[in-house]
């Protein structure tokens, strides 16, 4: 369990991250890793990650699909080549950490399930995923933004105003919408947010092309 620690000027909430922490236990010493982080380029979280990192790819994926008015296909269902249309990272590269903090709450299961078969295709074996998913009511009207403070503190920063009904996804949700992915280790939180982090226990030789 974990609850809030400190707060910044302008009110924004900082707690204790479980799984982040457990995430850095998994890094093997002196190894430089390759990470995807979906959320905005944020100067502080490229400065936390730099020590770790040999790349970083920032995809702002909510925004970008939500700037094209959120599309959704006509049949239902998330084609890899629509979802990699909106990706800019390169079809070359591997990843050892994805950083998908609060997405999946906004995203219908399909889509999730559709992202994170893709995103098992551009890991190596033994690569972490990190999801934050909530168990309230409700959630902000968009993604917050998530400031790593420290190896143990992340600042939830609220965008807008609003707030919309939470999916509220059950473990057996969880791991149908993340296919090729393991649950390695989950931690619920305090303030209604369950803290995930995924294993892919082998890479993929379905390579995109």
């Amino acid at each position: 369990m974990s609850k809030a620690s400190s707060h910044t000027s302008n009110e924004a909430p900082a707690y204790r991250s479980l799984a982040l922490g457990a995430l850095l236990q998994q890094l093997e010493p002196g190894r430089l890793h390759t990470i995807l982080d979906f959320g905005p380029a944020l100067g502080g979280n490229l400065k936390f990650w730099t020590p770790y990192a040999s790349r970083i790819c920032f995809e702002d994926y909510y925004r970008t699909w939500e700037g094209l008015g959120s599309p959704r296909p006509a049949d239902g269902s998330y084609d890899a080549t629509t979802l990699q249309s909106l990706f800019a990272f390169d079809r070359n590269d591997r990843f050892d950490i994805i950083l998908t903090w609060d997405l999946f709450n906004y995203l219908e299961p399909d889509h999730t399930q559709a992202i994170a078969g893709l995103l098992s295709r551009y890991c190596r074996a033994g690569a972490l995923l990190f999801a934050l998913l909530s168990s309230s009511p409700s959630i902000p009207l968009h993604p917050n933004r998530f400031r790593i403070l420290n190896q143990e503190q992340v600042l939830y920063e609220k965008v807008g105003s609003g707030s919309r009904p939470c999916p509220r996804y059950q473990p057996r949700d969880v791991a149908r919408m993340m296919p090729g992915f393991q649950v390695l280790n989950s931690f619920l939180l305090r303030h209604g947010v369950q803290e995930y982090l995924f294993l892919r226990q082998e890479e993929s030789n379905d390579f995109p092309v």
